[in-house]
């Protein structure tokens, strides 16, 4: 994780939401590039290239201060397939020298929502198994709130308020095993 060959965000999203979905603090920005090159295959998701990346947004550092003062406020780390997420987040501040308990700490629930999503959108798998396939982000919006698939590049603060919507609508219909912390 603390190659510089590591995969690196180029933006940075999140939102800090009550149990009932009210809004406490969105952040979202792009992240400079300091550097580092952004793959081909990242800037067709993103639409950042290396060039946007190097003369715009923050600093990698201030953004994950950012990320880690909102974790250290929540109760649950939410997000869809949120282990690619963390590792990625969890790489830069080992590439930064900072400690990874200030995003993840004792007490912080990890809630990923892709695995209790498939249940809902069933989407075939060609496994024998005859398990589901895990769905997009946009598969889960569609199927499970009959949202019309997001157009654009990946944005991170996008993704976020769509993870944001989608944990509110798994949560009403009993899906996810948690509950209010008092």
């Amino acid at each position: 994780m603390d190659s510089p060959q590591f995969p690196w965000a180029v933006s940075a999203g999140a939102v800090l939401f009550d149990f009932d979905g009210h809004d406490r603090a969105c952040f979202g920005s792009r992240i400079r590039a300091e550097g580092r090159t952004v793959s081909p295959g990242a800037t067709a998701i993103h639409g950042i290239t290396t060039r946007e990346a190097g003369r715009g947004g923050i600093p990698e550092l201030i953004a994950l201060g950012v990320i880690c003062a909102y974790a250290s406020e929540a109760k649950f780390l939410v997000g869809f397939n949120v282990e690619f997420d963390r590792a990625i987040l969890e790489a830069a501040l080992i590439r930064l020298g900072k400690d990874t308990r200030k995003l993840v700490r004792p007490g912080l629930a990890v809630v990923d929502l892709m695995k209790p999503a498939a249940a809902f959108t069933k989407l075939p798998s060609e496994r024998d198994t005859g398990e589901y396939r895990w769905p997009r982000l946009d598969d889960a919006l569609t199927i499970i709130r009959n949202e019309r698939p997001r157009q654009g590049h990946h944005d991170a603060l996008r993704d976020a308020y769509a993870a944001k919507r989608l944990f509110l609508s798994l949560k009403s219909r009993g899906a996810l095993e948690i509950e209010a912390a008092a």
